[in-house]
C-alpha cells in the first residue's frame, strides 16, 4: 500500500478512493440507509460532492436533506461547498 502512496500517478487516486470510503458513511448517517442504497458517489472535487441518484423522487429529498449533510460532513473535516445531483437508473 506504501508504494501506492509514493507513486505520482497512484498516489491521487488513492487518495480520492480513501475520501470516498470516508463520505459513504457519513451520508448514510445523513441520508439514511435506504435513501443512501438510492444513490452512489460519482466524486467529490473541490468542495463539490458528485451523486448519482435513482429518480427524481431521491433527487428531491437529498437535495431538501443538502443543508444538513454538508453540515455534517463540514464537522468530520470534510469541506462540502456544493451537492450535485445525477438522475440515472439504476446507480447501484
Amino acid at each position: 500500500m506504501e508504494w501506492l502512496e509514493q507513486e505520482k500517478t497512484t498516489g491521487p487516486v488513492l487518495d480520492r478512493a480513501r475520501t470516498i470510503l470516508k463520505l459513504q458513511p457519513l451520508l448514510v448517517s445523513v441520508l439514511g440507509k435506504e435513501l443512501t442504497k438510492q444513490c452512489l458517489i460519482i466524486s467529490y472535487t473541490d468542495g463539490t460532492l458528485k451523486l448519482a441518484v435513482a429518480n427524481n423522487a431521491c433527487a428531491a429529498k437529498i437535495k431538501q436533506l443538502a443543508p444538513s449533510m454538508t453540515r455534517h460532513l463540514n464537522k468530520h473535516g470534510l469541506k462540502l461547498h456544493n451537492v450535485e445531483l445525477k438522475v440515472i437508473r439504476n446507480p447501484a
